[in-house]
């Protein structure tokens, strides 16, 4: 705060007056008078080279009428707030003849109260509202001071450049905006009539305070303003989305939900708000202890609905903390369907996770076992090792271990078999952005990163590089990741369900498969039997898969005969499970008059059913090997070496049928 009071006995009135004088007469230098503030001394000078009058009989511009509307509109949040405290100060300083002004940040006078004994006197000098008092237009005042230092200021008589403000003292405070820029001014002046200084020392500290309550009052109110607006652009926002949104106070009270929550939960809207989460949504633990405790949960799989029997949805909740005592004032809750994170990861390589234990067909002893050891292996947190031949339904069972253990997260399929060796760890592991030519400039998560929360199938696994496995084995002890290029390690938290058709023990002893990731890994296991060993599913399955697929075609469902029965019973099915669904699309695809006959089968398994129990001369079985061999051999003549074909004819994969051909030393030459 600049303070010019001149409380000092030797800066008197005419000392001051004298100085002017010889300013302005003999062009004396004021910057060297002791007695004149630097301040003062610049702004003369100053105010002497823009060419200004300071013996003018009228002071100031006036804005034409329409600019100065254009001004009012634009201030009036500066203008109303500031009149209540105006017409306050009017009753402390009228009596002693004061005039109050509010002037905008370039000078412009906004609004002026003018005392009954004084007002002739500035109506004259042109004290109207839409008056420009610039520095450069009316010289050295107060209120050119304090645009200029930005800061309080008091001025008396001569220390003013204009003849009319001579016997004048003023004082004027800035008003500030939230961005510390000066939006007006609170200006308070009066007129005395002797040689000495007639002030009260306190007007300067009564409109420096006025005026910061004017630019508190104003500052709130934007920012009360701009809340409104805020709240109005979430509420359309959140009208328009389909997530549910949902803010509960601190006893589990629902105080403001979007229509999207009205819409997912089937209930009114109207119906939903001042009711108790737990009524709507049914018994929810994980919601009551995230809100007691003011935990953060993300992505979390629920059913919701009385009783928990209903819509499965992923939730999120944001806890509401009081910043100054660290309270819980209620929660922020999302909920979405379940198939948006599903979708979103099947977009990033995972794979939804739509099986469960329902949906595996069969009634055979076998069978019935596996599933019962699946589900106990679902309620633990381990590793799984799921063995079996290609095509017995491995990832089957996955997901539905993964389903039925109710996991956070998402269920994230890597086919270690299918990914080049250069592209599984970036694959695997994520990477920064510009950590490799072609790769994505922001970067990339990983499936491990992917999977947090939640499960990572890795099937094939046999087939990984053995330089990958160290990496992937201190992922799954440190439960933390760090992407390609990256510096910092993210924390995971996942479960493992590796896939295999191969020995891995085996391979643990040949040096191909590190022996403690084996350990990791097979934590529990789990055999998927061969189709061949649980005959009684077979025709069991073959109806389910016409019946399927007839439903899809959107056609009635043929007989199967007795011929045929017999023929699939009596086939090895190499391809096993995926094999026989393959074949039953075929044959219902060949199929005429409502029946599926033996000459709409594949042809290998037509020419090879009978094989399974056929005895060579020398009364020795034929080895399933060599079954596999033929099987191959007759499906690449049947197709002319067609590959594709030949692989969804077999039930296998196109990379195992690669695989097949060259662990069987079969050339073209005899599949010609």
């Amino acid at each position: 705060m600049v303070n010019l009071s001149c409380d000092s006995k030797n800066l008197t009135f005419k000392k001051i007056q004298e100085c002017r004088r010889r300013f302005l007469e003999y062009n004396e230098d004021p910057r060297k008078m002791e007695d004149v503030r630097p301040e003062v001394a610049e702004s003369w000078v100053r105010s002497r080279k823009l060419g200004i009058d300071p013996y003018a009989a009228i002071i100031g511009i006036n804005l034409p009428n329409n600019k100065l509307e254009n001004i009012f509109k634009e201030k009036s949040l500066l203008i109303q707030t500031a009149l209540p405290y105006i017409e306050q100060l009017e009753k402390t300083l009228f009596q002693s003849g004061y005039m109050i002004g509010l002037n905008d940040q370039n000078g412009i006078i906004l609004h002026s109260k003018v005392n009954e004994k004084i007002d002739k006197t500035y109506k004259k000098l042109n004290v109207v509202p839409g008056a420009v008092w610039t520095p450069e237009v009316i010289g050295t005042t107060s209120h050119g001071l304090c645009l200029q230092l930005k800061e309080p200021v008091q001025l008396y008589g001569p220390e003013h450049y204009c003849d009319f403000f001579q016997n004048t003292t003023c004082a004027s405070a800035p008003i500030f905006d939230e961005n510390d820029k000066i939006v007006g001014l609170l200006c308070v002046s009066s007129i005395f009539n002797n040689d000495f200084f007639d002030v009260n020392p306190h007007t300067l500290g009564l409109v420096t305070s006025l005026a910061w309550a004017i630019q508190n009052e104003v500052i709130i109110k934007k920012q009360n303003s701009k809340l409104r607006l805020s709240n109005s652009t979430l509420e359309a926002t959140l009208a328009s989305t389909d997530n549910g949104f949902i803010t509960i106070d601190r006893k589990g009270n629902m105080i403001q939900v979007n229509q999207a929550v009205a819409q997912l939960l089937g209930y009114p809207l109207n119906t939903i708000i001042g009711t108790n989460f737990e009524t709507i949504m049914g018994d929810q633990p994980d919601i009551s202890k995230a809100l007691k405790h003011g935990q953060v949960i993300n992505d979390m799989e629920v059913n919701i609905g009385k009783n928990r029997a209903g819509r499965h949805m992923l939730l999120s909740i944001q806890p509401i903390i009081d910043a100054k005592d660290f309270t819980n004032n209620g929660a922020v809750i999302r909920i979405y369907p379940s198939d948006k994170m599903n979708k979103f990861v099947a977009s990033r390589g995972g794979v939804e996770a739509r099986f469960t234990f329902k949906n595996i067909v069969g009634t055979s002893t076998e069978l019935i076992k596996i599933i019962d050891k699946a589900k106990a292996i679902s309620k633990s947190p381990a590793n799984v090792l799921i063995l079996g031949e290609s095509g017995t339904g491995k990832e089957l069972f996955a997901q539905s271990i993964h389903n039925e253990s109710r996991r956070e997260g998402p269920f994230v399929a890597v086919n270690c078999a299918a990914l080049p060796r250069s592209l599984i760890v970036s694959e695997l592991f994520g990477y920064e952005g510009g950590t490799f030519t072609g790769a994505d400039r922001k970067g990339r998560p990983g499936k491990i990163e992917l999977a947090n929360g939640g499960t990572i199938f890795l099937d094939e696994i046999g087939d990984m590089p053995i330089e990958v496995q160290p990496v992937l084995l201190r992922v799954l002890e440190e439960k933390q990741v760090m992407r390609l290029g990256g510096t910092r390690y993210i924390p995971v938290d996942f479960r493992v369900i590796a896939a295999t058709n191969k020995d891995l023990f085996q391979l643990v002893k040949k040096k191909k498969f590190r022996e403690d990731l084996y350990y990791r890994l097979s934590v529990l296991k789990l055999l998927i039997p061969p189709l061949r060993e649980r005959c009684e599913d077979i025709e069991v399955l073959a109806r389910y898969f016409i019946e399927e697929t007839s439903s899809k075609m959107q056609i009635s469902m043929p007989v199967i005969s007795d011929e045929v029965c017999k023929s699939i019973r009596n086939y090895s099915w190499p391809g096993n499970v995926r094999q026989l669904e393959n074949a039953m699309v075929c044959a219902l695809s060949m199929s005429r008059q409502g029946s599926i006959e033996v000459d709409h089968l594949p042809e290998e398994i037509m020419s090879l059913s009978d094989e399974k129990i056929k005895v060579s001369s020398d009364r020795h079985i034929i080895p399933i090997r060599d079954l596999e061999k033929n099987a191959i051999i007759k499906a690449m003549n049947y197709t002319k070496n067609n590959t594709r074909i030949a692989a969804e004819i077999l039930g296998i994969g196109r990379t195992t049928l690669y695989k097949k051909i060259k662990e069987y030393n079969i050339t073209i030459s005899e599949t010609k």
